[in-house]
């Protein structure tokens, strides 16, 4: 676990993956954003791109985007959690507050492929979700005419 403390005022990170990111389809790395304290957008909140983990791309060619739409500011109150792909790109947005952002960092790396470990009921019939009110309760939750 790392500690991306920030000093604020300060000027916008530019765009990167962490180190070791690998490129793929697969949900293998996760990263895990924790705030400790109430993080508004003034103190530099992570910026994070939705979806950028599919999109192959070296570091050394992001450094010159600045705002890309779609991106998301992860702005939460203390003890909020944000959970991404490793690979993410990612970045310390400008702040204008003075203090310091402390942004606990951690991550988790499958060690072994995932296997099916959940319950099979050989009964269940998808079909069934397409009339589940009607199925379950008996049309106790249709609404009076």
């Amino acid at each position: 676990m790392y500690n991306h403390q920030a000093r604020s005022p300060r000027p916008a990170q530019t765009w990167h993956r962490d180190g070791c990111s690998r490129h793929g389809h697969e949900l293998n790395h996760l990263q895990v954003f924790y705030y400790p304290q109430d993080t508004p957008l003034e103190l530099g909140p992570t910026e994070v791109l939705p979806g950028s983990h599919f999109l192959f791309n070296l570091n050394k060619f992001m450094g010159h985007y600045r705002s890309v739409a779609g991106s998301t500011l992860t702005a939460a109150p203390a003890g909020s959690i944000f959970i991404t792909v490793y690979s993410i790109w990612h970045r310390r947005p400008a702040s204008t507050a003075s203090g310091i952002r402390n942004m606990l960092k951690y991550l988790y790396w499958r060690m072994t492929p995932p296997e099916r470990d959940w319950i099979v009921e050989p009964d269940f019939d998808l079909v069934d979700l397409n009339d589940l009110e009607n199925t379950h309760y008996q049309g106790a939750l249709s609404v009076p005419e």
